[in-house]
């Protein structure tokens, strides 16, 4: 099950509830960058506080979240757990961060349909070459 929101400049956000990968790549293509970028200006020029607006997936191992910047570019930040063993018998896990900034939507509709199908393996090497 993966959950998504949408975060607005003014920090409020919109629940997606669950989504599949379709409905998810949607919700992306088809909201309002365009008032939220004027929003998150008009809370900068009022001098109050803003922040990047966007959309974000989360599943049981992981969190992807793209923030759409002007001309068609992203700002795309994902974690993922990583299963590992401490002292090499005990199990446990690491977070692992990658942020990217100018990722086309292009790129981005693809790194939703990765997390939806759980290939992180894929995400970090789709991010390495963005």
């Amino acid at each position: 099950m993966i959950t998504g929101w949408i975060q607005s400049s003014d920090f409020s956000d919109i629940n997606l509830g669950n989504l599949d990968a379709d409905q998810a790549i949607a919700q992306f293509q088809t909201h309002d960058w365009a008032s939220e970028f004027e929003q998150e200006k008009k809370l900068k020029n009022q001098g109050n506080e803003s922040c990047p607006s966007g959309i974000g997936f989360n599943a049981d191992k992981g969190d992807l979240h793209i923030c759409p910047e002007a001309g068609g570019k992203n700002l795309v930040l994902f974690n993922y757990q990583v299963p590992k063993k401490i002292f090499g018998v005990i199990p446990g896990s690491s977070r692992i961060s990658e942020t990217r900034d100018g990722v086309p939507d292009k790129t981005c509709t693809h790194l939703i349909r990765l997390f939806f199908l759980g290939d992180y393996d894929a995400i970090q090497q789709e991010m390495s070459r963005a």
